[in-house]
């Protein structure tokens, strides 16, 4: 009995010193208001250069030849461009300020880009299987979640799409990406995701939900574990490009 009420004390003080706002325009009580959704929404999102390299002429989620011989990706979807502020704040209080209630607009910027071109009809009936990107039992301590698990359960369930969060456990406690070189990054991820379960694999298709994408060493580290255990395709969907 009294557990409900602390934590309805806990959010009441928080509200207090954090007021929940929409962080472009202010407005109270949502995180992002409609209004400012649909200002992203509108944004024209479909990349032209490779998600990996940014070697240009290349449609969304296709990469260039080097890169596809180097990664067992078959395809990177970037769903928003992260030079835009709104988009760097919505990460940013997800990631680091741990707001999970942002998990619902990012996720449904994702889901429109995907609608965007044409793809969202089509994902069930190629029957691809969704796999957040997983992260450390150290990190999810600290964090409290898996960014990356709670759109990718948002993403499986409106799409009708299988759905294996456990699929894949990340193992090894590896350094922050963002502080690396790519040449390091790609060092850093080798050897830290181990399969728990092979017989969910063999030829199905994969689509691996992250957050941001630098240099593709996790989602390519992640698809090869897969690719060596019999999967056929592999994709990614990211929200942004760091």
């Amino acid at each position: 009995m009294f557990l409900p009420y602390m934590k309805k004390f806990i959010n009441f003080i928080l509200n207090l010193i954090f007021p929940i706002q929409c962080l472009s325009c202010g407005r109270e009580d949502e995180w992002l208001c409609f209004n400012c959704l649909d200002k992203i929404k509108k944004i024209n999102q479909l990349q032209k250069v490779c998600p990996i390299c940014n070697r240009e002429g290349f449609s969304n989620g296709q990469t260039c030849p080097e890169c596809k011989n180097n990664f067992c990706l078959d395809k990177v979807f970037i769903t928003a461009n992260y030079e835009n502020e709104l988009i760097q704040k919505l990460i940013k209080n997800f990631k680091y300020n741990f707001i999970k209630d942002l998990r619902i607009p990012i996720a449904e910027i994702m889901l429109d880009f995907f609608n965007q071109i044409n793809l969202i009809n089509k994902l069930p009936l190629i029957n691809f299987v969704v796999l957040p990107s997983p992260i450390t039992k150290k990190r999810r301590r600290w964090r409290g979640f898996n960014q990356a698990e709670l759109l990718a359960e948002i993403i499986a369930k409106k799409l009708n799409l299988s759905y294996l969060p456990d699929l894949i456990t990340k193992n090894k406690n590896t350094q922050e990406q963002a502080e690396l070189s790519r040449k390091k990054r790609l060092v850093n991820v080798q050897g830290s995701f181990s399969l728990n379960c092979q017989d969910s694999i063999a030829s199905k298709n994969f689509l691996i939900i992250d957050d941001v994408i630098t240099t593709g060493a996790t989602l390519g580290e992640l698809a090869k574990v897969l690719k060596d255990n019999g999967a056929k395709k592999i994709w990614g969907l990211v929200i942004a490009k760091n």
